[in-house]
């Protein structure tokens, strides 16, 4: 006789459900690193302390698409020589009590091209 519990036999410590493939592969992913996806990641992922600091990622995002207009295909800034430089810049100029480098942290660069 098989006694269940919350979906489990005692005789056997196997649940078995159905799951989307990628699903399953994505949630894989997360648990080993435990960290999202680059590609997942939203403005909400940068672990801003308040909401200070979401007011001044707005601002960030304007200054660079103020610079993207400066330049000759503003629609092309992702692939630009300028971006990492001009990112930086205005990190610096915006986020005075964040003092990083840009460059070492991709997802900012990710979720600015999905600005």
């Amino acid at each position: 006789m098989l006694v269940y519990h919350d979906g489990f036999s005692l005789q056997m410590s196997l649940k078995v459900a159905t799951k989307d493939v990628d699903m399953a592969t994505q949630e894989a992913k997360q648990e080993k690193t435990g960290h999202r996806a680059l590609r997942d990641l939203k403005v909400s992922d940068l672990l801003f302390s308040d909401k200070k600091h979401m007011l001044l990622w707005d601002n960030f995002i304007r200054s660079l698409i103020d610079w993207a207009g400066t330049i000759s295909d503003p629609f092309g800034t992702n692939e630009h020589p300028d971006l990492a430089t001009t990112l930086q810049s205005i990190w610096d100029m915006i986020f005075t009590d964040l003092d990083l480098n840009v460059g070492e942290f991709p997802a900012i660069r990710k979720i600015v091209r999905t600005c």
